[in-house]
């Protein structure tokens, strides 16, 4: 997943957050806001690492072939998407 998707998606959870929480901007609700986003954007990381992976490979390799680099920059973005909504 590219930064530009992962941001768009903790810009939805955190959308969802803000009105679930009936507009509230408590530091609490931001965080998991943030913790939210990052589950959602791993667990998407994996699914794609896996319908990636070669046939038969199974899911250990394929979740080996995740890199880092790949990961932190959208994961912070992710996190960043869904905290900054509630700034606006």
């Amino acid at each position: 997943m590219s930064a530009l998707p992962a941001a768009a998606l903790g810009l939805v959870v955190g959308s969802a957050a803000f009105v679930a929480s009936r507009r509230h901007r408590d530091a609490g609700i931001q965080g998991v806001a943030g913790a939210a986003a990052l589950v959602g954007f791993l667990l998407a990381a994996v699914v794609v690492a896996i319908r990636s992976a070669p046939a038969g490979g199974g899911v250990a390799q394929a979740l080996l072939v995740l890199s880092y680099q790949d990961l932190i920059l959208p994961a912070l973005l992710a996190i960043a998407g869904a905290i900054a909504r509630f700034f606006f």
